[in-house]
C-alpha cells in the first residue's frame, strides 16, 4: 500500500497546529477540526514519553534553522480509534520568519513507518510475552502486562484469582477488573518507575478481594511501553497472619497448661484426699452424698485440666473396647443434669466393639451436649442416634435449637472462634476446637450441618471392631473395703510439695501402711539407705515425675536400682496423662503409674494389683 502522507503548518509562537491536511483522519485518528483545536498541553499529549527529548531537539533547531535545512527524524503518537503507539517519519521546514528572522511557523510532512523494522519490533514483543508465561505461570501471585491500558498477558494464577477463562481478561481493561485511579504515574510514564499501593479486584459474582498491586513501566523492543502489574491475594496473608496469631495462643496455651497443671493437680490431691478419709468418718448419709459430690468434682477437675494439657502438647491417648448403649445414656444423662432438657435415644438391639479413649469420649460428648444446651434456653428434646454404616459407627446428636449461622460453620473448629454468650460474656472459643482434636485424635470425624431457629445436627463417626454384642446387663462389684491391716508394708512418698506429700500419707496410713516421706531427693535417698542398715526396707515407693529445684523421678529410680535393690517396685507420680512418662513408665523401669489427684479407691486397686496379685484377678473377674 502507498504511503499517505499528512501534511501541516505549526506555529512556534501558539505551539499548535494551524492547518493539517485530511490524511490526519487515517493517520491518528482524529478529525481534522479536532486536531487543530487540540490545546497545546493536550497534543504535548499525544507523544510518547520518550519521544520528550527528540520534541526539545525540535524546538531548539527551529528556533535559529536558516532556510533550506530540513529537520528529519522519527517519533511515536497516539492513534485515538485503533488505540496504539504509531511510528511516523516527519521533515520539517522553516516556512515564515518575523521581522526579526525567527521562525514563526514550520511546515511538516509526516507518514507513517511501515517497514520491517516494526514488524521486528512485533517479533520481539511477541518473544517476550512468551517468556514472561515461561515462568510467571510458576509463580503464586497474579501478573498481567498491560499496553494502552489494554491487558495484552495474564498468568495462570491471575486467572485463578478471578476465576476467569482467558478470553475474559485479555484484551480487556485494566479498569474492568482493578480499581485504580489515574494519575501522574498513568498519564506521564518513565521508563522503570513503579509504584505499589493496596487496591480491590472485583469478581463476577460481586465479591471484592483485597489485594496489594506492584506496577512497573517497562520498554519491550522498538517502540513498545508497556506498564508490568503483579498482584498478591492479600487473603493469603492475612491468613498467614491468623495462623501466626494462632500459633502463638496455642504456644501461651501450652505454656500456660505446662505451669499451673502441677500446682492445681497438687492442690486437687490435697482436696480429694482429704475428702477421701471422711469416708471413714461417723457422717450422716446426706453427708457421704456431698462428699462424694466433692470427690467426683475434683476428679472433673483433673481431667480438666489434662485435656487442656493434652490439647496443648498434642500427646497420647488411651484407647480401650467400649460397649455404647449404656455408656452414652449414663453420659448424656449425667450431663443434662439439672437441666430442662429431655433426651430421647434411637439405639439399634445390637452393638459393636469401638476401641476409643472413654475419657476423651465422654468429653466430646460434653462440648456437643453443652452446646445443644445452650442453644435451647427454654427447654426441649435433645436425639441420639446410633447407627453402623459399613466399617463406621455414626452417633448423631440432634438438638432444635437457634441453629448456626452458615458463614460462621467454616470456623467451628477453629480454636477462639466463638459467638456464644454465656452470662452476657463471650465463650472461650476452644470447647469445639477441642473436641475435633479429640475426635481426630480417636480415628474419627465430625460433621455439622445447621438451620437458623430450626436446629443443628451433629455427626460424629468412629471406626469400629469387627464384633457384634447382643445388648445385655452385667452384675458389677462397685464396693471398696480397705485391704486387711496385716504385714504391715513400708512405704515412702518423695513428692516435692509438702502439703500433698502430708495428704498422700494420710491416705496410705488410712489404707493400713507404714509410710514414710521426704521433699527432696537427698532425704529420699538417707532414708533409704538407714532402712538398708536397720533392716527395715522399704516395700513400695512413690515418687513424683518432678521434684521442684531438685531433680525428677527418673534420676530417683535410676540412683535407686542401681544402688540398691532392683526388685524394689517404684510407682510414678504425674500431674498429666499427656506425660511421656505416664504412657511410655515400664520404659523407664517404673512398676506402675498413678495420675494425680488420686483418692483412696484409686490407690487400693493399684495396691491390690502389686501385693495382692490373685485378689486382684479375682476382683477384675468380678468386673
Amino acid at each position: 500500500m502507498d504511503k499517505e502522507f499528512v501534511i501541516h503548518i505549526f506555529d512556534m509562537k501558539q505551539l499548535k497546529n494551524t492547518w493539517v491536511s485530511p490524511g490526519i483522519e487515517s493517520a491518528m485518528g482524529m478529525s481534522v477540526d479536532s486536531f487543530l483545536n487540540l490545546p497545546a498541553e493536550e497534543f504535548a499529549k499525544l507523544y510518547h514519553p520518550d519521544e520528550t527529548e527528540k520534541r526539545m531537539q525540535f524546538f531548539s533547531f527551529m528556533t535559529q534553522a536558516p532556510d533550506g535545512v530540513v529537520f528529519e527524524h522519527e517519533y511515536r503518537i497516539w492513534h485515538k480509534i485503533r488505540g496504539e503507539w504509531v511510528w511516523f517519519h516527519s521533515k520539517s521546514f522553516p516556512l515564515r520568519r518575523d521581522l526579526n528572522g525567527v521562525i514563526t511557523e514550520v511546515l511538516g510532512i509526516s507518514s507513517e513507518i511501515k517497514d520491517p523494522k516494526i514488524e521486528l519490533t512485533n517479533s520481539i514483543y511477541e518473544k517476550s510475552i512468551n517468556q514472561y508465561k515461561n515462568f510467571t505461570d510458576e509463580i503464586h501471585d497474579g501478573f498481567i502486562i498491560v499496553e494502552n491500558g489494554l491487558i495484552k498477558y495474564a498468568n495462570s494464577s491471575f486467572f485463578k484469582l478471578l476465576k476467569l477463562d482467558s478470553s475474559d481478561i485479555l484484551g480487556k481493561t485494566i479498569t474492568t477488573f482493578i480499581v485504580n485511579e489515574l494519575s501522574d504515574f498513568d498519564i506521564n510514564p518513565k521508563i522503570d518507575s513503579s509504584r505499589k499501593y493496596e487496591s480491590q479486584i472485583f469478581l463476577d459474582s460481586g465479591e471484592s478481594i483485597d489485594v496489594e498491586i506492584f506496577e512497573k513501566w517497562i520498554s519491550e523492543g522498538f517502540g513498545k511501553l508497556l506498564k508490568m502489574f503483579i498482584i498478591k491475594d492479600l487473603r493469603v496473608q492475612k491468613q498467614q497472619e491468623h495462623q501466626r496469631l494462632l500459633e502463638y495462643k496455642m504456644n501461651s496455651l501450652k505454656t500456660l497448661s505446662e505451669g499451673i497443671s502441677n500446682d492445681l493437680n497438687n492442690l486437687l490431691t490435697i482436696i480429694s484426699g482429704n475428702l477421701s478419709t471422711l469416708e471413714f468418718e461417723n457422717i450422716s448419709e446426706q453427708a457421704i452424698i456431698f462428699l462424694k459430690r466433692a470427690i467426683d468434682t475434683t476428679f472433673k477437675a483433673r481431667d480438666l485440666i489434662s485435656l487442656f494439657s493434652q490439647f496443648a502438647k498434642g500427646k497420647s491417648i488411651f484407647p480401650s473396647i467400649l460397649k455404647l448403649d449404656s455408656f452414652i445414656k449414663e453420659s448424656v444423662y449425667f450431663i443434662l443434669a439439672g437441666s430442662n432438657i429431655i433426651p430421647r435415644f434411637h439405639f439399634p438391639n445390637y452393638f459393636y466393639e469401638i476401641e476409643i479413649d472413654r475419657e476423651h469420649l465422654f468429653d466430646i460428648l460434653k462440648n456437643i451436649i453443652q452446646n445443644s444446651n445452650d442453644a435451647m434456653p427454654n427447654g426441649g428434646f435433645i436425639d441420639v442416634f446410633i447407627n453402623f454404616i459399613d466399617q463406621e459407627m455414626e452417633i448423631l446428636i440432634r438438638d432444635y435449637g437457634i441453629g448456626i449461622a452458615k458463614e460462621n460453620l467454616p470456623y467451628l473448629f477453629t480454636p477462639y472462634f466463638t459467638t456464644k454468650k454465656t452470662n452476657g460474656d463471650m465463650g472461650l472459643g476452644l470447647g469445639l476446637s477441642i473436641t475435633h482434636s479429640l475426635i481426630q485424635r480417636n480415628g474419627g470425624k465430625i460433621e455439622i450441618n445447621s438451620i437458623i431457629n430450626k436446629g443443628t445436627d451433629c455427626y460424629l463417626y468412629f471406626p469400629l471392631s469387627q464384633r457384634r454384642i447382643e445388648k445385655s446387663k452385667k452384675l458389677v462389684n462397685n464396693s471398696f473395703e480397705p485391704l486387711p491391716k496385716m504385714n504391715k508394708r513400708r512405704v515412702l512418698v518423695l513428692d516435692g510439695d509438702t502439703k500433698s506429700t502430708i495428704t498422700s500419707v494420710k491416705v496410705l496410713e488410712i489404707l493400713g501402711y507404714f509410710v514414710e516421706s521426704a521433699n527432696s531427693l537427698k532425704e529420699a535417698f538417707e532414708k533409704i539407705s538407714l532402712g538398708y542398715k536397720e533392716g527395715n526396707i522399704f516395700n513400695l515407693i512413690i515418687t513424683d515425675s518432678k521434684i521442684e529445684q531438685d531433680g525428677d523421678g527418673i534420676e530417683f529410680l535410676t540412683f535407686v536400682k542401681n544402688e540398691f535393690d532392683n526388685k524394689i517396685p517404684i510407682i510414678l507420680s504425674t500431674n498429666s496423662y499427656t506425660s511421656h512418662y505416664f504412657s511410655n513408665y515400664k520404659d523407664y523401669g517404673f512398676s506402675d503409674v498413678l495420675l494425680k489427684p488420686f483418692n483412696l479407691k484409686e490407690l487400693n486397686e493399684l495396691f491390690t494389683k502389686l501385693f495382692y496379685p490373685n485378689l486382684s484377678k479375682q476382683n477384675s473377674e468380678l468386673h
